[in-house]
């Protein structure tokens, strides 16, 4: 399986995703929105679309002119039917892609905190390696991993 990572801040990496890439053979290629020269990928050119995090809000379109080209993007990876991952701004992008609205969380998320598999993400083969509780570090105002898996 081939990934593509959309990238916007250069300290946002996949993290342990790039263990489980490894571990099962798979590659990676970064789109990186914060080089002004980045290009995008044809969906025809990766199996995965996974989108990172990063400062900026999903509606900043005036400051970070490359939203609107990369909710674009993931509505057109959504409709050939590849698998998207967004974490954190990733998430929020889908969701935008979609026509969904996005608002701000009631409460801030700083620290570790566990999150929740099911039995049907747990048999998909991104996730077997996980427990069905993990605690893992959130930062941000908005929580949400959006997972669309096709197949």
């Amino acid at each position: 399986m081939h990934l593509n990572c959309f990238q916007h801040v250069p300290f946002e990496s996949p993290g342990t995703i790039l263990e489980w890439l490894k571990l099962h053979n798979h590659t990676i290629t970064y789109t990186n929105f914060f080089d002004k020269e980045y290009t995008l990928p044809k969906p025809d050119e990766y199996d995965c679309l996974l989108i990172m995090g990063g400062y900026m809000n999903v509606d900043e379109e005036d400051k970070f002119s490359w939203l609107k080209k990369e909710k674009q993007q993931v509505k057109r990876a959504i409709d050939a039917a590849k698998k998207v991952i967004g974490i954190c701004l990733g998430s929020q992008l889908i969701a935008a892609a979609l026509c969904k609205k996005v608002y701000k969380g009631t409460e801030k998320e700083i620290g570790f905190f566990p999150i929740s598999f099911n039995n049907k993400a747990l048999a998909h083969s991104l996730f077997t390696h996980f427990p069905k509780e993990y605690s893992v570090f959130h930062w941000h105002v908005i929580h949400l991993i959006y997972l669309i898996i096709h197949g």
